[in-house]
């Protein structure tokens, strides 16, 4: 039989979609951008369907062949509105912290294209950051 020791592995996880479910709020972000740029608002279920692939891609998705400026644009009103509301809706998925306490012996690592300084600021929001020894 073969033992295994916690220090032998490192458990990676994903964020969004994974341990959090943050749809909504990403969703009222986009939406408050897309608004502040006089665009059209879009269905949730429309925005949902194009989150996964990084926030570039998502606005890309949602305008349909805009310019790189007017992306920019709109990035730099989602990440102000996010900034302030990331937290609003945002929550972890059942079961989350009984298994990251059932793993706690275990060194684990978020990995996620949300920036930094956000990930860091859901972590902390939702008391599991400890959980954790990297965020990359």
């Amino acid at each position: 039989m073969t033992h295994f020791h916690p220090q032998e592995f490192l458990l990676v996880f994903d964020l969004d979609g994974t341990l959090i479910d943050s749809k909504k709020d990403i969703v009222q972000s986009v939406n408050h951008a897309l608004l502040e740029n006089n665009f059209d608002q879009l269905p949730a279920k429309v925005i949902e369907n194009y989150v996964g692939r990084g926030l570039s891609h998502l606005i890309e998705d949602c305008l349909k062949n805009p310019q790189p400026a007017v992306v920019q644009a709109v990035i730099k009103s989602f990440w102000k509105h996010y900034d302030n509301h990331l937290l609003d809706h945002t929550q972890l998925y059942p079961d989350v912290i009984e298994v990251l306490e059932f793993l706690r012996p275990y060194p684990k690592a978020i990995v996620t294209n949300k920036p930094y300084h956000f990930t860091l600021i859901t972590l902390e929001g939702l008391s599991i950051l400890q959980h954790f020894q990297w965020v990359i």
